[in-house]
């Protein structure tokens, strides 16, 4: 018990020195998803806790075993060092099959989020993120009017296409990918929509250029200009590729007019193009129905800027940011940043549960491999005097390997048909989380499996030629 207290403490003091040795890097990795955690007193103390409960209850069940023995049997068996009972051994392949069994599930799992990351880092968001800047504007209603607050874009917009290797410069709310949406009821002229029809698009309010700052692309008619920029009142609107194959799949939309909301007295707004379909809030649902009005007759006092360079758009941040200061020292800006980081903070929640199933599924899998290592380590020893006693009637070393590989395959099997069965029960909890792949994929299966037998084949491997170099 004394032993067993030791070993938990010395692991637990190993694990916090790992821990404080890794922590820079965990929150370089995790950014502002583990907040201000740090190692202090009550991570110290559930740490502590864990690895002495460890030690106790690991500790103290070989001695209710140890009491059960009687002297005599065991003085009698003292120098058999083959015995061990049948209990004994079937307990021993337990613990590695469950090991094994851990150790897949996870694999397993990760295995699937790795294969759904791929996939979503494949999705056309329905923009170029590449050579791109945002920047959030919002403008205070107690210090800007509509009137002011077009005033404040159209200078800022011109102070920043000037700047060398801008592309083009716009703007638009709300931006793909943010967590707010602005959803508005419309009308189709000419057209009676089913009662049981909800036809709610996406509304953005965007600026002449913002299509092509955002890279996307026009399929038919064309953009705003400045005719509906400067216009007393908006009579244009611009819908995406899905809104026009839902409602005039076999012809062009060009001309068709809408209108926004139910009252008989809005304007009708005349469709003069059509662009792609743009996702929005995440990767993994598709575009809706979206239509787009010039940003000039927003009742919003916000809008989102899109910088395009021809290169790298990192290196114009800083001038960026100069000119906005210059523009307003006062107003509360966020950080700009590349269009390729919001989609990768998108991803960041898989991103971070695929490398936590990762770090603990090669965990589990350390862990299984140096068990079946141990365990046939131990066996081969305590069988010493038994292949012996074989290889000097004529056993040669490939039996002794094959009678000891078939001990590991059949723990390797064991745990590999209880990891399968708790695979399929994990991998459920973690379909929402996933795309493009199945909870049940089978092909990651197989991978995983050919990984873990493998690793455990391995290990029971050597122990298996060190049995055949025994002297009979």
């Amino acid at each position: 018990f004394t032993e067993s207290i030791l070993l938990s403490a010395l692991g637990g003091a190993t694990g916090l020195l790992l821990t404080l040795w890794l922590s820079d890097g965990l929150k370089a990795l995790f950014g502002n998803r583990i907040g201000s955690t740090g190692i202090d007193g009550p991570v110290i103390l559930f740490a502590a806790t864990i690895a002495l409960l460890t030690g106790i209850i690991f500790g103290v069940a070989p001695v209710f075993g140890l009491s059960r023995i009687g002297i005599y049997d065991a003085l009698k068996d003292a120098g058999n060092r083959a015995s061990m009972s049948r209990g004994r051994v079937r307990m021993q392949d337990a613990l590695i099959a469950s090991q094994l069994a851990l150790a897949f599930a996870l694999l397993v799992g990760a295995g699937v989020m790795m294969k759904s990351l791929v996939h979503l880092t494949q999705v056309n968001p329905g923009f170029e993120v590449r050579n791109a800047v945002t920047v959030s504007l919002p403008l205070p209603e107690w210090s800007y009017s509509t009137e002011t607050k077009r005033d404040f874009y159209e200078r800022l917009f011109k102070r920043v296409k000037v700047l060398p290797g801008v592309v083009a410069v716009g703007g638009g709310d709300p931006f793909p990918f943010e967590d707010g949406n602005s959803r508005t009821t419309v009308s189709v002229e000419g057209l009676t929509l089913p009662s049981d029809m909800d036809l709610n698009p996406n509304m953005y309010e965007v600026s002449p250029d913002y299509f092509r700052a955002m890279g996307i692309p026009l399929i038919e008619g064309r953009t705003f200009t400045d005719a509906e920029r400067t216009a007393d009142e908006n009579r244009a609107i611009i819908i995406n590729q899905k809104f026009a194959q839902r409602f005039w799949p076999s012809k062009s939309p060009l001309g068709k007019r809408i209108r926004m909301g139910t009252g008989k007295d809005a304007p009708w707004l005349e469709i003069i193009g059509v662009v792609g379909n743009v996702r929005h809030g995440a990767l993994e649902t598709e575009a809706p129905l979206q239509f787009y009005v010039p940003y000039e007759f927003s009742r919003w006092m916000r809008l989102m800027m899109v910088v395009r360079t021809e290169g790298p758009a990192a290196g114009i941040i800083p001038a960026l940011r100069k000119l906005i200061r210059e523009a307003d020292s006062n107003l509360p800006i966020d950080e700009p940043q590349l269009a390729s980081a919001i989609i990768a903070e998108t991803l960041a929640d898989r991103r971070v549960a695929m490398i936590l199933l990762g770090a603990f599924s090669v965990r589990a899998l350390g862990l299984a491999t140096f068990g079946l290592y141990g365990l046939f380590t131990y066996a081969v020893g305590q069988r010493q005097h038994e292949f012996a006693i074989r290889m000097a009637l004529g056993a040669q070393p490939r039996d002794v390997i094959r009678l000891v590989l078939s001990k590991g395959l059949r723990v390797l099997l064991l745990g590999l048909s209880a990891g399968v069965a708790l695979s399929l029960a994990g991998t459920r909890l973690l379909s929402s989380l996933l795309y493009g792949v199945a909870a049940s994929d089978v092909p990651t299966y197989a991978i995983i499996a050919i990984l873990l037998g493998g690793s455990a084949l391995l290990a029971s491997y050597f122990p298996a030629r060190r049995a055949t170099r025994v002297d009979p």
